[in-house]
């Protein structure tokens, strides 16, 4: 289990009046103010009307050299075995008993990620997602607010889960998927 953390505050291209935590400038200003050995980073969300997995690893990289903070709330549940990989995000209610999360994934708040699930790097299961035993998640890859992997499903990389969508068989394309059961729109 990570060890407890301050935060020192938020890098962002805008100030956030809804956040609570000191504004500290944007990414630039950031990496000019703090060395890699003064402060370990975690990037969160990168949102430009939708999630944005790319932007959100030209992001990540731009931060090398720092080591990835691992973020797991009080009250989310981790079971013992799983490997959390530097980076990670588990936030509140969640239930993680994976084997393995990859670096740089989030696993928002009330998201379900069952046994025997491998996910890979810069993913996001978003509110409330459910994946089931045994699903493998490439990289790159967001499972929308509400949507359903079934058990034993594998999702190849760069892959989109839309909103509420239902994945029952494996998806062998980057794109995004929505409905139930999900098909890829583009």
């Amino acid at each position: 289990m990570p060890k407890s953390t301050n935060i020192a505050g938020y890098a962002d291209a805008y100030v956030n009046e809804k956040l609570a935590i000191a504004y500290l400038g944007s990414d630039e200003e950031v990496l000019k103010q703090y060395a890699p050995n003064e402060y370990d980073v975690h990037v969160t969300f990168v949102y430009a009307g939708d999630v944005n997995m790319e932007l959100r690893k030209k992001i990540i990289a731009k931060y090398a050299g720092y080591k990835r903070a691992t973020i797991v709330s009080e009250h989310a549940l981790v079971t013992p075995n799983v490997q959390l990989d530097e980076g990670v995000c588990v936030l509140e209610k969640a239930v993680v008993k994976a084997d393995k999360v990859g670096k740089d994934t989030v696993i928002n708040t009330g998201a379900i990620v069952e046994h025997g699930c491998v996910v890979g790097e810069n993913c996001l299961a978003a509110t409330g997602a459910i994946i089931c035993g045994d699903v493998k998640i490439g990289n790159d890859c967001l499972i929308g607010a509400g949507a359903i992997i079934r058990e034993g499903v594998t999702i190849c990389d760069k892959v989109v889960v839309g909103l509420g969508a239902i994945v029952t068989k494996d998806i062998n394309e980057p794109g995004t998927y929505i409905g139930s059961p999900a098909k890829r729109v583009k």
